[in-house]
């Protein structure tokens, strides 16, 4: 059992599986084409060396989720890589009329067959939450498009349907997540109009020939929405072959440094549990497309990093307990921050953003839990949509 300071409890369920009954992919997040997408770099400079992927394969990774940049696919009009300048509605919106980058998407290509070489597959994710650019904050000085207010449903699947075009027979892509955290909260329409919006994105990979693995997030702006519903999942796939996906950090850690205490514990867990549980009941495959806790940066003492350590092994006995597929965030060698758990060693002398990047070869903390939690199963059965697997009853 486990108790927060506030009293809040939580039990861990009992694994009932064997080893030959489970299958399940692990990974992490490779974020540095997204972390480079405002940078002034050339093709050359762009992505990681394939040394990072042979040295990520030999820690054990199998999953690699590839966050991939809107904003370089199809590039901001008038506006000059690593320039800080005032950006206007009309130049956004002129922006998204315009044809996909080859040449940028010719690179993401490049990546994945990268992970290819190392052995591994990949997840390609379009990094945007339903925002153009993405991740950035509406004001007067930087306006923002979204999903109905400046982005329509026929232009977010236009590059879907370039990307798979693209990915669609490269071997070494297992599939596609569509959105990251679309937040329904901003969205016209809101949780209807993301699920339909996910639905019309799945018509169009259909359409196109793909039938690659798809994950579907749920939306990330209060109580877990497209789980907390008594309906189940609203969007469907006719080759089933859906993966619901959810994000998973103990609070308030996503974006600050914050030392451990036991608080966090049973309500990091509690969540877990209840997308596991999910999952089971509408009998769906899920996976944790994003999980994360500091490391020494936020453990000044060894009583500290332990305890982060023991609350992350507990999040991915709950991930084997239900079967999920898990990347981690993250891993890059770009530069250092708080939740990255394999980097460069050229990234520990300087805060600066490395280009072009020196490679991934050495491992933090958290990469101890993640390699105790390794890939079960076949990954050709995987790639398949996993047709023989079904929950844990």
């Amino acid at each position: 059992m486990v108790t927060g300071c506030s009293g809040s409890t939580f039990i861990m369920p009992t694994p009932t599986a064997s080893a030959g009954d489970t299958a399940y992919l692990r990974g992490v997040n490779v974020f540095s084409l997204y972390a480079s997408r405002f940078q002034s770099t050339d093709s050359d400079s762009i992505g990681e060396p394939q040394s990072s992927y042979d040295y990520l394969a030999s820690r054990g990774i199998k999953l690699i989720r590839l966050a991939v940049p809107w904003e370089r696919l199809q590039p901001i009009k008038g506006y000059k890589l690593g320039a800080d300048e005032t950006l206007t509605r009309e130049q956004l919106l002129a922006s998204l009329k315009a044809p996909i980058d080859k040449v940028y998407l010719a690179k993401v290509v490049d990546e994945v067959e990268k992970i290819q070489t190392a052995g591994m597959v990949a997840i390609v994710d379009l990094h945007a939450g339903c925002k153009y650019p993405s991740n950035q904050r509406s004001n007067a000085n930087n306006p923002i498009l979204r999903c109905g207010d400046g982005i329509t449903t026929a232009q977010l699947s236009s590059v879907w349907k370039s990307l798979s075009t693209a990915l669609k027979d490269e071997r070494g892509v297992l599939g596609y997540d569509l959105v990251n955290e679309p937040n329904t909260s901003e969205l016209p329409g809101g949780l209807p109009a993301y699920e339909a919006l996910a639905q019309a994105l799945i018509t169009v990979i259909r359409d196109n020939g793909d039938s690659k693995i798809i994950w579907v997030q749920s939306p990330v702006n209060s109580s877990d929405a497209i789980t907390a519903t008594t309906k189940g999942p609203t969007v469907v796939d006719p080759l089933n072959a859906l993966v619901f996906s959810q994000h998973f950090y103990p609070y308030g850690t996503a974006l600050k440094d914050l030392a451990y205490t036991p608080e966090f514990d049973a309500s990091t867990l509690k969540r877990i549990d209840g997308f596991g549980m999910w999952c089971n009941t509408w009998k769906v495959r899920c996976s944790i497309g994003e999980i994360g806790w500091p490391g020494e940066d936020s453990a000044p003492t060894g009583g500290e990093l332990a305890g982060w350590n023991s609350l992350g092994d507990r999040m991915y006995q709950l991930a084997d307990y239900y079967q999920m597929d898990v990347t981690y965030f993250e891993a890059m060698s770009s530069y250092h921050e708080h939740l990255v758990a394999y980097d460069s060693v050229h990234n520990d002398d300087t805060d600066k953003r490395l280009f072009p990047l020196p490679g991934i070869n050495q491992a933090h903390s958290q990469a101890e839990v993640i390699e105790r939690h390794p890939t079960t199963g076949d990954i050709d059965q995987q790639r398949l949509g996993r047709p023989n697997l079904s929950p844990i009853k």
